[in-house]
C-alpha cells in the first residue's frame, strides 16, 4: 500500500478544524471536520477551538478503539468505536461545562463529523457521519464507491431560506436538524455527545483490488478529488513532490472570484491509500 495524507490550513482566519490520524500499528484510517463555532460579540473567534478539539477526539478515539480491537474488528467494531468516541465528545463537552449550559449559539456542543476505515483480508471497512466522505476508484479510474453525504442537500436547503436573523438560521440548524432522527423531514447527524448520532451511522465493507484507490477526506477537497488530473497525481505518486502538487493543483483550480467561498476557502484534509 502507499499512503499519503495532507491538511491546508483555510483562509478564514481560524484555526485548521480538520484532523487525520494514520495508525501506526494497523491499517487504520480517521478523518474529522470540526464544526465551526460563531464568532464572540467582538468578532473575535473564540480562543478554544472546540471544532479541533472534537475533531482530534474522533480521531484518537477510533484509532485507539480499532487498534485494540483489531484482531477480530468488522463493521460491528467501527459501531462501537463510533460509540466510543461520541462518549469521550460528551466529555469533552462535559470538561468545558457545555453540557449544561448549551444554548446551540455561542454555546453550543463541541463537535465534528467523522470517517474511518481499516483494511483486513483485503476488505475495506468504513464508516462516516456527516459530510466526511470516502471514494474509491478502480484501477481503470472507475468510481467503484462513493459515500452519502447526508449534509449537503440539507445546507443547500438551508441557503436557500429567508430566516428573520441569523440566530434564526443557527437554532433550526442545530437545534432542529441536527440529531432528530424521529423528525417527519430530513435531519443529518453530528459528534456531539449525544446518543441520537448512532442512528446516521454509515458503516459497511468493500472488497479491494489492486490498483484500486482509496480517498478519505473532509469536504474541503470534494471539488478536487472528482477531477482526473488530481487523482493522477496519487497513482503516479511522487511522494516527495506530492503535497507540492496538490497544492499548486488547487490553487489553480479556484478562480480568484470563488477563493474566499465556503466550500474553496475551507479546510481540505485527506488520506490517500493505493492498494
Amino acid at each position: 500500500m502507499r499512503i499519503f495524507s495532507i491538511s491546508i490550513q483555510n483562509q478564514k482566519g481560524r484555526p485548521n478544524e480538520d484532523f487525520y490520524l494514520v495508525s501506526k500499528k494497523s491499517p487504520i484510517f480517521a478523518v474529522a471536520d470540526g464544526v465551526s463555532r460563531i464568532k464572540n460579540p467582538d468578532g473575535s473567534y473564540p480562543k478554544v477551538s472546540g471544532a479541533r478539539l472534537a475533531a482530534e477526539e474522533f480521531c484518537k478515539s477510533t484509532t485507539n478503539y480499532l487498534e485494540k480491537n483489531f484482531k477480530n474488528a468488522n463493521s460491528k467494531t467501527l459501531r462501537k468505536a463510533f460509540n466510543f468516541a461520541n462518549k469521550a465528545i460528551f466529555n469533552l463537552n462535559k470538561k468545558y461545562g457545555i453540557n449544561k449550559k448549551s444554548d446551540y449559539l455561542e454555546n453550543d456542543f463541541f463537535c465534528t463529523c467523522g470517517a474511518v476505515a481499516f483494511i483486513k483480508n483485503n476488505i475495506l471497512y468504513y464508516g462516516y457521519v456527516g459530510d466526511c466522505g470516502i471514494r474509491i476508484y478502480n484501477k481503470n479510474d472507475f468510481l467503484k464507491f462513493i459515500s452519502i453525504d447526508d449534509v449537503s442537500t440539507l445546507e443547500e436547503w438551508r441557503d436557500n431560506q429567508k430566516f428573520k436573523s441569523k440566530k434564526e438560521r443557527l437554532l433550526i440548524w442545530r437545534k432542529i436538524l441536527r440529531n432528530k432522527p424521529k423528525a417527519p423531514y430530513l435531519t443529518y447527524g453530528v459528534f456531539t455527545g449525544e446518543k441520537e448520532v448512532k442512528y446516521y451511522y454509515h458503516v459497511g465493507e468493500i472488497k479491494l483490488h489492486k490498483r484500486d484507490l482509496i480517498f478519505i477526506y473532509s469536504d474541503g477537497f470534494v471539488h478536487f478529488i472528482a477531477k482526473t488530473d488530481f487523482r493522477n497525481f496519487f497513482r503516479e505518486f511522487e511522494k516527495e513532490k506530492l503535497e507540492e502538487k496538490i497544492k499548486k493543483f488547487c490553487e489553480k483550480e479556484i478562480p480568484g472570484n470563488l477563493k474566499t467561498t465556503e466550500i474553496f476557502s475551507d479546510d481540505k484534509t485527506l488520506i490517500s491509500i493505493l492498494i
